[in-house]
């Protein structure tokens, strides 16, 4: 009896090691990639997902079964899939993140693993599978050029400045400049070579085009010069007074250059000259309207069309020979050499010395264009010697453009007030100090007129008056009021159309001139009008 139980136990232990040995002989791993075997990298990222199917079978006694996942025998993942029961069928996925890993052919590995209750700290290999997938990598190649405009090519496609094409790394490719020259936005640019984004040079002038290997993703600049157009000027109007490169010329000089050649260099001759009684003395290069440099001799780099001026203080010299007197008896005259420059213009300016009293403050007595060389002052009469008062003039010469006055050179005369002159004006003069007016004015009306205008001024302060009528040539046709000291008011006076000495003048246009200046000093006002006669 125990004998047959002992046989009945053998057969049962020998059917259970055949079982386990066909159950296990059942037992593999299977994998694939869920869509493809090449994987495409775009230039924008570094990293991809790659998921692949696992499919695992079996056919046994319960166990515990794991699987661990390699990619090219490196970055190992373990997943546990814990017990399985008789006749099992597991479906899983894997994915692995390309992170690291390189461009190219990569072989991806799963070995499956089993261990029993009765050992569970020993893992037995079962099975093992392995697929291979390829991985591209794209890089981005962009081109460009200096100045933002223009053509070029990649592999012969063309594309715009900041176009670019993703390829696979280790593409070869041709980049090319589509021109030598180009003109945009106003300039014309000449190629100069090719620079990546590294500031590498890889290609020279005169080559338009090169080519490389890509191996990451990567931008090109064509590089181009800027032509542009230097003119470099002077305000002193001296001969050989400036150069450009050595290179000394008159006035003004204009030449092409590009923005990437070596600096260049500006000069002027002298800095300090006299030229046509005018002081220059140089102050600064300008850079358009913009101080440049403050150096006589400066370098520049032009980067579009510019205009270097050197600029100077531009001082006029008082006109020579001026002379004051004239005969006995009469008014007082005025003469000077003409400036030889054609800007320069003149005020007459006077200051009396009475006998017993302090100097005046000095008055503006009359202005002149630079064609006239003399003036006649009606206030006063000449008179033999230091009898009333003495009397000094100065002829100022004032140049416009730097709004600059010669220095004061007072010639002396003696002479008298013509107290009749002042007695005719008061009797055509109508004066009205019942209120002070706010501002100084002047208005006429009619206007056109024939025979009579009425010329009305206000004055805010007390002044010494200067009214004058000139013709369209400059000449002085009638001193209405021939510098007179007037109290701040309103006043009125008419103009018949008569000259100085009592004819009737043809109609056109004339021009009145009126100074005011303030008989405690300050800024005269200046102001006219025109005026036009009809017959």
């Amino acid at each position: 009896m125990n004998s047959l139980r002992i046989l009945r136990l053998l057969f049962l232990f020998s059917a259970l090691l055949a079982f386990q040995y066909v159950a296990e002989a059942r037992q593999q791993i299977g994998i694939s990639p869920s869509a493809t075997n090449s994987y495409a990298i775009p230039p924008e990222r570094t990293t991809n997902s790659i998921l692949f199917d696992l499919t695992i079978t079996g056919d046994r006694l319960p166990l515990f079964y794991r699987y661990i996942s390699t990619l090219d025998g490196q970055y190992p993942v373990t997943r546990d899939l814990g017990g399985a029961a008789l006749g099992f069928i597991l479906h899983d996925n894997l994915r692995f993140i390309t992170y690291g890993i390189g461009h190219g052919l990569h072989t991806v590995s799963v070995t499956l693993q089993k261990r029993t209750a009765i050992n569970p700290e020993t893992w037995d290999y079962v099975s093992s599978a392995s697929t291979t997938v390829t991985l591209t990598q794209y890089h981005r190649v962009t081109v460009q050029t200096s100045y933002g405009g223009g053509t070029m090519y990649i592999d012969g496609e063309e594309k715009s400045s900041g176009g670019y094409l993703d390829v696979p790394k280790y593409t070869t490719l041709t980049i090319r400049a589509k021109n030598n020259w180009d003109f945009f936005d106003n300039h014309w640019r000449k190629y100069r070579k090719w620079v990546d984004d590294r500031d590498q040079d890889r290609a020279l002038n005169p080559e338009l085009s090169f080519s490389f290997q890509v191996d990451r993703s990567i931008s090109f600049t064509a590089s181009y010069g800027t032509q542009v157009q230097v003119t470099v000027m002077s305000q002193n109007p001296s001969s050989s007074n400036i150069s450009y490169d050595g290179q000394w010329f008159d006035i003004v000089a204009s030449f092409y250059a590009f923005d990437d050649d070596p600096p260049h260099q500006i000069a002027v001759a002298r800095t300090s000259e006299t030229y046509q009684r005018m002081n220059y003395t140089f102050a600064h290069w300008l850079e358009g309207s913009n101080v440049y440099s403050s150096s006589p001799s400066t370098t520049i780099q032009p980067t579009r069309h510019t205009i270097y001026t050197a600029a100077y203080d531009r001082k006029p010299l008082p006109p020579e020979y001026v002379t004051a007197g004239g005969t006995v008896g009469n008014p007082v005259l005025i003469y000077w050499e003409r400036h030889p420059h054609p800007l320069v213009t003149y005020e007459i300016w006077r200051k009396v010395k009475r006998q017993g009293q302090s100097e005046g403050p000095p008055v503006l007595v009359a202005t002149a264009d630079n064609q006239t060389g003399g003036c006649v002052d009606n206030t006063y009469l000449v008179t033999n010697g230091y009898t009333h008062d003495l009397l000094w003039y100065d002829v100022r010469a004032y140049y416009p453009p730097a709004q600059s006055y010669s220095d004061p050179e007072w010639v002396p005369a003696f002479g008298r007030q013509d107290l009749s002159a002042s007695s005719k004006e008061k009797e055509e003069l109508a004066e009205d100090q019942s209120t002070i007016p706010p501002e100084n004015s002047v208005s006429n009306y009619p206007n056109p007129f024939n025979p009579t205008t009425t010329i009305v001024f206000k004055l805010k302060e007390n002044s010494y008056v200067t009214l004058e009528i000139f013709d369209a040539s400059g000449r002085l046709v009638k001193s209405l009021v021939p510098g007179v000291d007037k109290a701040a008011g309103h006043y009125s006076i008419a103009w018949n159309g008569k000259d100085n000495g009592g004819s009737r003048v043809s109609s056109g246009a004339y021009l009145y001139r009126f100074i005011a200046s303030p008989s405690r000093g300050g800024t005269p006002y200046l102001t006219s009008g025109k005026l036009l006669l009809l017959k």
